[in-house]
């Protein structure tokens, strides 16, 4: 149970190593950032679907998770417009806010993490998830964005939509797919198969590297000390957190679903969210800070939530 955990934190651990005797720095990060996103992650998806052919109830599951958590995130996404209306958050600052609460880092960290705990059956159900959250913020997310950015006047056409909804990721779960689906895996030529491998061996240490490097620096007084900051991370890893349990407690759905989606609101803000805002919003230094915050006190809501969707579901 604590081995997984304990390679996962040594790797941040060793990345905020590195950062602190500068042999990563902010250029390093973003090469690190860039081959995460466009060939270990979109690797590691092709990969996990190819190696887990979908049939009947596979597919059940995987559109039912797909729809639940669009729910989810939708659900949360008002509950934090509701945050900010209650606790007075500065209009500018709203759709940040709103994003940093409803989006979860099920990519660079859930997936390494699913993989670790609840192997390619959760990984499948982990895609879904990964799924439904990129609609739910190139859409509503961008929208929201861009509505509160007090600079931002241009109007997005649906190509603009569809484009960045269609980023590598998704494409690569749309092909994975495909071949799930119509269990077409054994197409794939040995040598591509092996080198999409070791193209998906990277996504957990690097993932787990650039998380530990971006955590250093962070002084907790300023974290805290802004409601901004501290409110919507605490906010949503502990009443987010406990409304999802009470929901997937009561429903009845199979308990993999329930244990992915349980992981999902464990884990900290997307690490997208400070990238999306400096291109469309207003506050991306803030946007920064929840993440990291988040990221700092997911170390404590990690274990605690898999162990709870272990015992309980």
């Amino acid at each position: 149970m604590w081995e997984p955990f304990f390679i996962l934190f040594s790797l941040l651990a060793t990345g905020y190593f590195c950062k602190y005797k500068k042999w990563l720095d902010q250029p390093a990060m973003n090469g690190i950032a860039g081959v995460l996103i466009n060939v270990a992650m979109p690797a590691l998806l092709l990969t996990s679907l190819v190696k887990q052919p979908m049939r009947g109830k596979e597919i059940g599951e995987f559109f039912l998770m797909l729809a639940l958590s669009i729910a989810f995130f939708m659900l949360f996404a008002f509950l934090a417009l509701g945050y900010c209306r209650l606790f007075r958050i500065e209009k500018n600052y709203r759709g940040m806010v709103q994003l940093s609460m409803f989006s979860s880092n099920n990519g660079f960290m859930g997936y390494p993490v699913t993989l670790a705990f609840f192997g390619q059956a959760g990984m499948l159900m982990m895609v879904a998830n990964n799924l439904a959250m990129n609609i739910v913020q190139w859409t509503y997310g961008v929208y929201i964005l861009r509505r509160d950015n007090p600079i931002q006047t241009n109007k997005r056409n649906w190509k603009q939509v569809v484009r960045q909804i269609l980023n590598v990721n998704i494409v690569a779960i749309l092909i994975g797919l495909v071949f799930s689906l119509t269990g077409a895996g054994h197409l794939i030529p040995d040598f591509l198969d092996k080198f999409l491998g070791i193209c998906a061996s990277l996504a957990t240490p690097l993932s787990m590297l650039y998380i530990g490097a971006m955590l250093h620096g962070a002084h907790f007084k300023d974290l805290f000390g802004n409601k901004i900051i501290a409110g919507p991370a605490l906010t949503r890893l502990t009443v987010f957190v406990l409304i999802t349990f009470v929901f997937l407690w009561l429903l009845p759905l199979p308990p993999m679903i329930k244990k992915i989606e349980l992981l999902s609101v464990v884990l900290p803000s997307a690490a997208i969210v400070p990238v999306m805002t400096a291109h469309y919003g207003y506050g991306a230094d803030l946007a920064t800070r929840i993440v990291v915050l988040s990221t700092l006190c997911s170390m404590f809501t990690t274990p605690l939530g898999i162990m709870l969707a272990t015992a309980v579901f």
